[in-house]
């Protein structure tokens, strides 16, 4: 079953594979290349310049889902690759919580909770994906030393 495509409000694209000097005309000359296209998130789209292929990775629609470019659509071109961005958010998912005595590290990997508490000679006590049963001991652990730190 094929999904009819809405009209893009927004698109926002990345380079694949090197950064650019991102300005209105160079937005507005890839835009025009690009509409009447079908996109969604994380598809490909390319802009021929000067006999050069650029190509793009759909970083976000909006509406989500397919959409279709459209002389109305915003667009959006990030200055670096994909993958640089994609480094930034991972390190802006990271959480530095309070420190009991551990350092205690919150971060999301792969769309998976990990926790990861060393002591400050940075012996691992754990590293997850923490089982129930581990998530379990961490709590009891951080409970009873708040406990004992808290007379």
């Amino acid at each position: 079953m094929s999904t009819e495509a809405r009209d893009a409000v927004s698109v926002v694209l990345a380079p694949i594979d090197m950064p650019l000097m991102v300005d209105e005309d160079f937005t507005e000359f890839v835009k025009k290349r690009l509409i009447g296209n079908d996109y969604k998130k994380d598809d490909e789209a390319e802009a021929e310049m000067l006999g050069t292929k650029v190509l793009f990775i759909v970083y976000e629609t909006k509406p989500e889902g397919k959409v279709k470019i459209v002389p109305a659509t915003a667009i959006e071109i990030l200055n670096e690759p994909i993958g640089e961005v994609r480094r930034k958010e991972k390190l802006a998912e990271f959480k530095r919580v309070k420190s009991f005595g551990k350092n205690l590290l919150m971060y999301l990997e792969d769309e998976t909770l990990r926790i990861r508490v060393t002591d400050y000679e940075r012996r691992y006590w754990a590293q997850t994906p923490l089982t129930l049963e581990e998530v379990n001991d961490l709590a009891n652990y951080l409970k009873n030393f708040l406990i004992a730190s808290n007379p």
